[in-house]
C-alpha cells in the first residue's frame, strides 16, 4: 500500500490534506520514502500506551520474522496470541490500486513507542503502517465495517476520503470486514457513503495513534 501524502493534488482539494495521510496509509515502500520524509506527522507525537497493535506486510517470511520478534521481545506471550490475517489493501496512487497483504495484530501492555520500535526493527517496509487505539480523542480514526464487501473497500479508496481501505474476507465463521483509516473531518462523509452502499451497514470508529 501507499500513504496518501503521495496522492495527487486533486485528492488534497477534493478530500483530505495530503500531509495527514503519510501516517495513515497502508504502508510505505522504498520508492516513496523521499516524499514522506519531507516532514513529520502529528500521529508520531502521541505518547499514549497501546492496546491492540496492528501492522501489515506483503511477505510471508517477513510476517514470520515479525511474529517471532514480537514474542521474543515479550510484547506477546506466544505466537498464538498474535493474529495473522490475509487482507487486500485498496488505495489511490495514479488511479485505484490494490495489494494483497498480511495484517498482524496483538494485544500488549507496553507503550506504543516500544511496540513500534520492535516491529520497525525487523519490518521490510521503509515506513510500515503501525497503529493502535489512542487513550483519548485524536484527529486520526480507524473505522471497521462488519459485513461490507470488497467492492465497498474499493469504492472508499476510490473516493479518497480514506487513506487506505483493507478488506478481510469472511473466515472461520466470522463475517467479512472492511477496515479504513482517515481523519476526523472525513468521518461524516464516510458515514454517508457507507449508508449509500447498504443502509444496514454501520461504521465502528476508534481513535488511533500511529508511527510517522
Amino acid at each position: 500500500g501507499i500513504p496518501a501524502v503521495a496522492f495527487t493534488r486533486r485528492l488534497c482539494a477534493v478530500a483530505l490534506p495530503c500531509s495527514v495521510f503519510a501516517a495513515l496509509g497502508c504502508s510505505l515502500g522504498q520508492v516513496r520514502v523521499t516524499q514522506h520524509r519531507g516532514g513529520g506527522s502529528p500521529l508520531s507525537m502521541s505518547h499514549s500506551s497501546a492496546r491492540r497493535i496492528t501492522t501489515t506486510t506483503d511477505d510471508d517470511d517477513v510476517t514470520s520474522k515479525i511474529v517471532k520478534h514480537i514474542v521474543e521481545s515479550k510484547l506477546a506471550a506466544s505466537a498464538d496470541d498474535v493474529r495473522v490475517e490475509r487482507i487486500r489493501s485498496y488505495y489511490w496512487w495514479n488511479g485505484l490500486q490494490n495489494d494483497p497483504e498480511t495484517r498482524i495484530s496483538f494485544e500488549t501492555d507496553v507503550p506504543f513507542e516500544t511496540a513500534r520500535d520492535v516491529i520497525s526493527s525487523v519490518h521490510s517496509y521503509d515506513v510500515p503502517m503501525i497503529i493502535a487505539p489512542a487513550s483519548g480523542d485524536t484527529e486520526y480514526w480507524r473505522g471497521e465495517i462488519i459485513g461490507a464487501s470488497e467492492e465497498n473497500a474499493a469504492e472508499l479508496a476510490r473516493s479518497r476520503l480514506a487513506a487506505c481501505a483493507q478488506f478481510a474476507p469472511s473466515a472461520a465463521g466470522e463475517p467479512a470486514i472492511v477496515s479504513l483509516k482517515t481523519i476526523r473531518m472525513a468521518v461524516p462523509h464516510i458515514e454517508r457513503r457507507v449508508k449509500s452502499f447498504d443502509s444496514k451497514l454501520h461504521v465502528a470508529w476508534t481513535p488511533i495513534v500511529g508511527n510517522q
